[in-house]
């Protein structure tokens, strides 16, 4: 009965809770044009997308741009397949299955937008919007237990909004400050669950409360004739979730089972990121190369932390990560072809946040990625009118590991953990993009 009731309750909760990922432009980029050179920042200032990177860049330009994109992301990691998937910490028998690796594809869009303010030197307004192709989020929590490519499942799908002031003090010299949108939610479960027998169906309300909370953004730019440095600071953002589940399921008679719990979740986190760039413009060649350091040493798992008040038992939480500060590095190549015609590629590192060999206790797996970029860009003037299309492919190689699980179960007794005796971690992940750049 007892677990029935924890299915009623993480049923009810299955609406409001995500996964804790951080975001689709810090993946894959904020556009195709900055996706094709390793997702950094590209050499043209009147580029909206780039605001992403160091809206200051965007403080050197007088022109009113926009830039519209189309993204899609397609997952084909390892099979995990042969392992244990239940044993005495979850179920009341051991038994051998698989893991889901088939994360499917996904579709994404992203509007950005530079507003100059008609007054002289008063500098520009940017705005970088992205979003899942049809709705505004999707709801996952993945599996508790087993393997879980823990920063892929489903990481980019929710809508995202920055908006910055960029300044520029000198010809030379700019300032941009900004914030960007994540929340906090706070949700309120009552149930009754009517088993078989009962002469009278389940029941349940539930109400949610979902308030804003605003992260700094910050940057600065410097440019000589062909060079141009940029520092910028994203600030870390928890989006929590907090709910009351209270309830009871009816045993027979006048008897019932109470459950009155709290649940916690981060449904949403984006690391603090510390961001250098430099920039090489030339008449046929350029090269971009950027440095992000990326803070993860809050970083906690989306699981869900079930807290007990009555009859229902907390969480088993068996999974304690570690997670270390990370350096990306990014390098990127422009080369013009002709006045219309631009061919663009890049590489870029991620080592993974989380240490160890993933071979205690916990579902959360990850490995570094070395990420490569290419694409073609045409140049035109329509009606008066500024245009590039662009088109960028990324594919992002997973470094291959082999993960052995240590002896006992989970909660120390003698079996094999979940996931025993091991798998190999690894794969592939694809995107394909293509965007316009209009300026006025």
């Amino acid at each position: 009965m007892q677990d029935f009731a924890k299915l009623i309750v993480l049923t009810c909760l299955s609406f409001f809770l995500q996964n804790a990922w951080a975001s689709f432009p810090e993946f894959f980029g904020a556009s195709p044009s900055t996706s094709v050179i390793g997702s950094q920042a590209n050499i043209d200032y009147s580029d909206p997308a780039n605001a992403y990177y160091a809206g200051a860049l965007t403080a050197f330009s007088d022109k009113l741009a926009l830039n519209v994109s189309y993204d899609y992301v397609n997952h084909d990691f390892y099979p995990i397949d042969n392992i244990i998937v239940k044993n005495n910490t979850n179920f009341s028998t051991t038994q051998s299955g698989s893991a889901v690796t088939d994360y499917g594809e996904f579709r994404h869009s992203g509007l950005h937008a530079v507003l100059p303010i008609r007054y002289p030197g008063a500098g520009n307004l940017v705005l970088n919007l992205f979003s899942p192709v049809g709705h505004f989020l999707e709801t996952n929590t993945g599996h508790p237990t087993l393997p879980e490519y823990v920063f892929y499942h489903a990481r980019y799908k929710r809508t995202e909004a920055f908006l910055q002031y960029a300044h520029p003090f000198t010809t030379n010299f700019s300032l941009s400050l900004g914030a960007y949108v994540g929340f906090q939610v706070r949700a309120d479960v009552n149930t009754q669950a009517s088993i078989s027998g009962t002469t009278y169906g389940s029941s349940a309300a539930a109400k949610a409360k979902v308030a804003p909370s605003l992260a700094g953004l910050m940057s600065m730019a410097f440019k000589l004739d062909n060079w141009t440095s940029y520092l910028a600071y994203k600030q870390e953002m928890k989006s929590n979730l907090d709910a009351n589940v209270v309830g009871d399921a009816p045993l027979g008679g006048t008897s019932s089972l109470p459950f009155d719990i709290g649940i916690a979740s981060l449904p949403y986190y984006d690391p603090a990121i510390l961001r250098f760039g430099i920039q090489r413009r030339g008449d046929r060649i350029s090269m971009m190369g950027l440095l992000e350091y990326q803070m993860w040493e809050n970083y906690q798992t989306p699981v869900v932390i079930i807290t007990q008040r009555a009859s229902v038992l907390s969480s088993d939480n068996y999974e304690k990560i570690q997670t270390k500060n990370i350096l990306v590095p990014k390098v990127g190549f422009q080369w013009n072809m002709s006045d219309s015609l631009s061919f663009f590629t890049g590489i870029s590192h991620r080592p993974t946040p989380l240490k160890g060999d993933f071979s205690g206790s916990g579902n959360s797996v990850d490995t570094d990625s070395t990420i490569l970029c290419a694409g073609p860009k045409w140049s035109t003037q329509m009606f008066g009118l500024l245009m590039d299309i662009t088109g960028a492919f990324q594919w992002h190689q997973l470094e291959d590991r082999t993960v052995v699980k240590s002896a006992n179960q989970e909660n120390g007794s003698g079996g094999s953990k979940i996931g025993a005796p091991g798998y190999k971690v690894g794969g592939d992940v694809y995107m394909a993009s293509i965007g316009l750049k209009v300026a006025f």
